[in-house]
């Protein structure tokens, strides 16, 4: 049995971390959340569409960071080494990054009319996007293996909390002006932001 000591410990530590999850989750549903409220049904479908495969080449960042963060950060316990190791997985998610971006650009103009058809053809220019504004994305992926690794946990959850903020102003503005390019810039705007900060976050902590 758990003492309350013991419990309060727990919930503390944990809570933040929570809440920087959810606050994640609440920006990866804000594109869409906007384009549905703001953009055009047409401009929403060719969007999602994009995502669908645009979130498909992501899913790997989690799988690269899973794969490559025990060994590279999380058994090391000095801080410099640490730190210098979340920079190498920095620079191998950004090279992995580029090159499936420019891989699943150009296999774009034949893979959207195949997967949805000729008449999303218009989707194939908004997928191009999304795929190299995920490079962020997948920096920022490494860049949370130090906050989890050193329990940043109200640092996460302020993180995503800026991003959201950040995010909705720019889907608000944009997607008005323009619709599903406008939802892109959004989405590149949050990761850019998400993986700036992580980055000051990483320098900055003196522990």
């Amino acid at each position: 049995n758990h003492s309350k000591a013991e419990i309060l410990v727990l919930l503390k530590e944990g809570l933040p971390f929570f809440a920087g999850l959810l606050a994640a989750y609440i920006f990866v549903r804000m594109d869409v959340f906007f384009m549905r409220h703001i953009g055009t049904q047409h401009e929403l479908g060719l969007y999602t569409s994009a995502l669908q495969l645009a979130q498909a080449m992501s899913a790997f960042s989690g799988i690269l960071v899973m794969a490559m963060a025990p060994i590279m950060v999380y058994k090391h316990t000095e801080i410099k080494i640490i730190k210098r190791n979340v920079l190498v997985l920095c620079g191998v998610m950004l090279v992995f990054s580029i090159s499936s971006a420019a891989i699943a650009s150009y296999s774009a103009p034949w893979l959207i009319p195949l997967l949805f058809g000729e008449k999303y053809a218009e989707a194939i220019p908004i997928l191009e996007r999304l795929l190299w504004g995920s490079i962020f994305l997948f920096l920022d992926a490494a860049l949370n293996v130090y906050l989890i690794k050193m329990r940043r946990g109200k640092w996460i959850a302020f993180k995503w909390i800026f991003v959201i903020v950040i995010s909705a102003l720019a889907y608000w503005r944009l997607i008005s002006e323009y619709s599903a390019f406008g939802a892109v810039a959004g989405y590149t705007i949050g990761y850019g932001a998400a993986t700036i900060l992580g980055l000051c976050l990483l320098v900055c902590d003196k522990k």
